[in-house]
């Protein structure tokens, strides 16, 4: 800090430079000031800055801006990796900012990873000299579509909730398969949809969200070897009739908690075999029939992922000791599952019936 002020005058100034403030362990934003806190965390990288504030009989003037080369931290939507930028401030002491600013990201990580966005944004003052972050729009290539978080604002330092909704443009099955590394899935198609996100004391959950993917449709088999081979001639039949599905449309609705259990409704239209199922006189007859698929699935979504590739790939099974499965000492652990984690695929009526 320079600091120079004319005792005659009253007029002074103050000049203030950051070079090199490194966050890590042992300071992180939340030392530096209580507006941090619910917004980020975690935070490692450096930041450079200049600021300037002017003083002239009760009058007061002030400016600046921070920069970083790229920034790791938590955020209620995800880690972020890499973002990097400058943020240029018109009211420095007011934390206020030019009406747009910019940061790239390098990845954010909301469940997948999503690489190299833009987010803009402003910092401004509201009622009762409230900071709001405003945020204005940010995007990201996602699975060779776009990804957009849409405009939203939130009040720093203050205990609300926060709505924010993601927006999913020409998303390919195809490429969020390879991304999930399920190999032995095949998928085409692409999907469009909203994802709407409520955080509050309770976490964080998707309220109303939804997948569309529309004509022409696309295709969704199993293309690997069934693992279980005990099956009964009849299952083993229905498998191999339905490994190879083509849809007119598909909507996947979701809801539930990020860290939690999804409830997925998964809805087809205009279904029929695709290549590499087989067919006999009875299917063939049944694909001239208009067919709807409705699925309900309800489990923690991310844990349902994992174990549905472990079915075929045994080297994706973690050490159970770090899942929690068995304790240090060897014993099993027996979890309190709530009825409500149990998968619900088709309501009991359908049982009977084939």
């Amino acid at each position: 800090v320079d600091l120079a002020h004319d005792m005659a005058s009253g007029l002074g100034h103050a000049d203030l430079r950051i070079a090199g403030l490194i966050f890590d362990k042992t300071l992180q934003p939340a030392n530096l000031s209580e507006l941090t806190k619910g917004v980020i965390a975690n935070a490692r990288g450096a930041v450079d800055g200049q600021g300037r504030i002017d003083w002239d009989n009760g009058a007061i003037r002030s400016s600046g801006f921070v920069e970083t080369k790229g920034l790791d931290f938590a955020a209620a939507f995800g880690p972020a990796k890499g973002v990097a930028g400058r943020v240029n401030f018109t009211d420095l002491l007011g934390l206020v900012t030019g009406p747009e600013q910019v940061l790239t990201v390098k990845a954010i990580n909301p469940g997948i990873v999503v690489d190299d966005g833009t987010l803009r944004f402003a910092l401004k003052q509201g009622a009762e000299g409230a900071h709001i972050l405003a945020v204005l729009g940010a995007q990201w290539p996602f699975l060779d579509g776009r990804l957009e978080l849409l405009p939203t604002q939130m009040t720093l330092g203050a205990a609300e909730v926060r709505r924010f909704e993601l927006r999913v443009s020409q998303a390919s099955a195809a490429r969020f398969l390879e991304k999930m590394e399920l190999g032995n899935i095949s998928a085409s198609g692409t999907f469009d949809g909203r994802l709407p996100l409520v955080f509050d004391e309770q976490g964080g959950r998707i309220v109303g969200g939804y997948l569309l993917a529309e004509a022409p449709g696309g295709n969704l088999a199993y293309v690997g070897e069934l693992s279980y081979k005990d099956l009964s001639p009849m299952a083993n039949f229905a498998f191999q009739t339905l490994r190879s599905l083509n849809y007119r449309q598909m909507r996947i609705g979701l809801d539930g908690s990020i860290a939690g259990e999804i409830v997925s409704r998964i809805a087809m239209q205009g279904v029929q075999q695709g290549k590499g199922a087989k067919s006999n006189f009875l299917t063939k007859r049944v694909a001239h029939l208009p067919i709807k698929f409705n699925i309900n699935l309800r489990a923690p979504f991310f844990q349902l992922i994992t174990s549905f590739k472990s079915f075929y790939d045994p080297q994706f099974l973690r050490d159970p000791v770090s899942v929690g499965l068995v304790g240090a000492d060897g014993k099993p652990v027996v979890p309190k599952l709530s009825p409500k984690i149990l998968p619900s695929i088709q309501p009991p009526v359908s049982e009977s019936k084939p």
